[in-house]
């Protein structure tokens, strides 16, 4: 069995309609323990953006707000408890 914490990423391009992010790529040296991690963080400072833009939009763009936030707080989860369940495995067994 291949070991999480050893195991490096492959560099891969952001994919985003959004043209800010064209010609970025995920770092291929991040084992796959950092690369969650550090995905961990983005998604943080995204939902914090998200929440200061929320608070300033017009009434109309609630649901897109919405939509978006709600998005990124289901990954953000995902991604805690996948690096939890890596970095603790003991505690993922009481689930299995």
């Amino acid at each position: 069995m291949v070991d999480v914490h050893t195991l490096k990423i492959l560099s891969q391009p952001l994919r985003s309609a959004v043209s800010c992010v064209d010609g970025l790529l995920t770092s291929p040296d991040l084992t796959v323990i950092e690369a969650l991690e550090k995905a961990q963080c983005h998604l943080d400072t995204a939902l914090s953006v998200m929440a200061d833009i929320r608070s300033e939009a017009p009434a109309e763009q609630a649901s897109l707000h919405f939509a978006a936030a709600t998005c990124a707080a289901i990954a953000k989860a995902l991604l805690d408890s996948v690096v939890e369940a890596v970095e603790f495995p003991a505690r993922g067994e009481d689930h299995a």
